[in-house]
């Protein structure tokens, strides 16, 4: 064990885990911090979501934290989980254990509670993740996770064909990690990812899509994409049936999407850039198989749809108007509520990754793209001008609303009045008339004459 100062300091541990620990401790069972709260402190980035196991079963641990005045839910009594909440942070308590076969390649078929921690950590995905921690009796780490750390590698622990046989979502958990964290992937690590990589298949899509996200939020799915071919193909069947061509358009597309964003991309961007090849029907059917929320599978197939109709607009007349900008941004706020300016600054970020991408391929001439994207340039900065001028995106946001005019006009409410309004914020939209009360008064008395003539 390595009880060194400089491997984590005891302040590290938040109060309501040590509770926890020392709860356990207390009443005569061995405890340990586990898992990524241990790799994350190492790398002096601890996170909030602390993992521990002990000695104690289930039972023995929700009796014991019960007594202590700690909430405790049974959360996975059987594989020996029970999950303490206190300060309403909450912390999972797991028996020792070791694990049977994976018949169904995700879930053991059985457990064995066992009395050894060393035990515990040998079932778990890599070295890394197999660290167990103690304010006092400080890191254990029989594989050797702190020096891959160090080196930053990402390694199985034991065989990785076993453990990527026992389970293949450890497969795609790999290339995020690797993806997070910047790390390679161990060579003996990486033959079994390809050798094992066609058993991400059995796996059910909602838990793939969480892995891929974990890929996606790390801003390196470029990277995984041309890194590690057979688990991403593997993954998800948009991008298995891609060609070599429309696979690496993909990866450059990612990779643009990143530069022009900063490393910030939304979500629904992000996943926009890596289907874009599948369009805004299959995006949408894609989020939805792998349960990502419905707003953000919303968002990504009107980015690509939205980015689309700009782009074919700009192929005939590269030159664009405020006007046309203040039509995309209505559009966007259309397609998803509450979103148009952001979803319209996405659609002109993904207009520009996209117009590189084929720059970049060979596939469009580099001073049609230069022009286009110096339009699109101009696109971004109405939206920004729109923001920050507040203009309208809905009927609902013009200076006067249905009981005003029909105070002004005297007029019940009905079909004739919504046309007004429609023709107002039309006129707003096209900059000839400014969105301002009196002025729109006017303008609604002056369409209310020429109907009654």
């Amino acid at each position: 064990m390595d009880q060194s100062a400089s491997a984590i300091a005891p302040e590290l541990l938040p109060e309501y885990a040590e509770r926890v620990l020392s709860a356990l401790e207390d009443a005569g069972y061995e405890a340990w911090i586990v898992g990524g709260w241990v790799r994350d402190a190492l790398r002096g980035d601890a996170a909030h979501d602390v993992d521990i196991t002990t000695s104690a079963h289930w039972q023995e641990t929700e009796r014991v934290l019960r007594g202590s005045g700690i909430e405790v839910h049974e959360t996975g009594t059987k594989h020996g989980t029970v999950t303490a909440v206190v300060c309403g942070q909450p912390i999972e308590c797991t028996t020792y254990r070791t694990e049977g076969t994976y018949t169904d390649m995700r879930h053991p078929d059985s457990v064995t509670f066992v009395d050894n921690v060393r035990e515990d950590l040998a079932r778990r995905d890599f070295t890394i993740n197999a660290m167990a921690w103690h304010p006092e009796r400080g890191l254990l780490d029989p594989f050797r996770g702190r020096e891959d750390l160090a080196h930053g590698l990402i390694r199985a622990v034991g065989d990785p064909k076993r453990r990527f046989s026992e389970d293949a979502l450890r497969i795609l958990r790999a290339v995020r990690f690797a993806a997070r964290f910047g790390f390679a992937i161990e060579p003996q690590t990486q033959k079994a990812l390809v050798a094992c990589a066609s058993g991400l298949k059995e796996i059910a899509q909602e838990r793939r899509g969480q892995e891929i996200a974990g890929i996606l939020a790390s801003g390196r799915t470029s990277w995984a994409l041309m890194a590690e071919p057979e688990v991403m193909r593997a993954a998800a069947p948009e991008l298995e049936q891609l060609d070599e061509v429309s696979y690496a358009r993909t990866a450059a597309c990612l990779a643009a999407v990143e530069e022009l964003s900063g490393g910030v991309a939304s979500s629904s961007l992000r996943w926009a850039a890596l289907f874009s090849e599948a369009g805004p029907k299959g995006t949408k059917r894609a989020l939805k198989r792998m349960a990502i929320g419905v707003d953000t599978a919303q968002e990504a197939a009107a980015i690509l749809k939205l980015g689309a109709q700009v782009l074919e607009e700009m192929e005939k007349e590269p030159s664009w108007t405020r006007r046309q900008s203040y039509g995309l941004a209505v559009a966007a706020e259309h397609a998803c509520s509450h979103r148009g300016i952001a979803l319209a600054l996405a659609v002109a970020t993904y207009m520009q990754a996209h117009l590189l991408t084929e720059a970049s391929l060979k596939e469009l001439d580099r001073c049609h793209a230069h022009e286009m994207l110096k339009a699109i340039d101009g696109v971004r900065n109405d939206i920004r001008a729109l923001a920050q001028a507040k203009a309208p995106l809905r009927v609902q946001e013009l200076a006067v609303g249905g009981s005003d005019l029909m105070d002004e006009l005297e007029m019940p409410a009905g079909p004739e009045l919504g046309k007004i309004l429609n023709a107002l914020f039309s006129h707003v939209v096209a900059g000839d008339v400014a969105n301002e009360c009196e002025t729109l008064l006017a303008e609604a008395r002056r369409i209310r004459m020429q109907e009654c003539k």
